[in-house]
């Protein structure tokens, strides 16, 4: 007489596979689907890096606005839109807070505009400061990042 032993039998290992592939699909898609987590934790990123951008961006101006009040105290004919631009003041002051790590270019029209480019990433922001020294990205509808 045969003796039963026991295990898993052959058609129990296949089911525990099958389950398995379809656990592991469902785990890959919700990884790499459009609002899979790779996609969320790439928004993420760039928001925090668009964040810290516009920071940069205004401390460099309250600094030259710094610069500008102790001038004016001096002289109180001095033009501040003048001032800011005038030596790329603005500009230099942004280089300064951002580091080696970016290229940074202000102009003047209604507003300061400033690109702002990361050189390892090449990334780039594009933002403009107001006449009452709010940073904001034009591409926006709200302000505020």
């Amino acid at each position: 007489m045969l003796k039963r032993e026991n295990g898993i039998t052959t058609a129990t290992l296949i089911f525990i596979i099958v389950v398995l592939f379809i656990l592991l699909g469902i785990a890959i898609s919700l990884v790499v689907k459009d609002n899979g987590m790779l996609t969320e934790t790439r928004i993420a990123i760039a928001s925090d890096d668009e964040t810290r951008v516009k920071e940069e961006i205004r401390t460099a101006y309250v600094s030259t606005q710094y610069q500008y009040w102790v001038e004016w105290e001096n002289d109180s004919n001095i033009n501040k839109e003048e001032f800011f631009m005038e030596n790329d003041r603005l500009e230099e002051n942004i280089k300064k807070v951002a580091g080696k790590n970016a290229e940074v270019k202000v102009t003047r029209s209604e507003e300061f505009d400033v690109n702002y480019k990361f050189i390892d990433t090449n990334e780039s922001f594009k933002f403009k400061i107001d006449s009452n020294g709010n940073v904001f990205n034009p591409t926006k509808k709200n302000r505020n990042i």
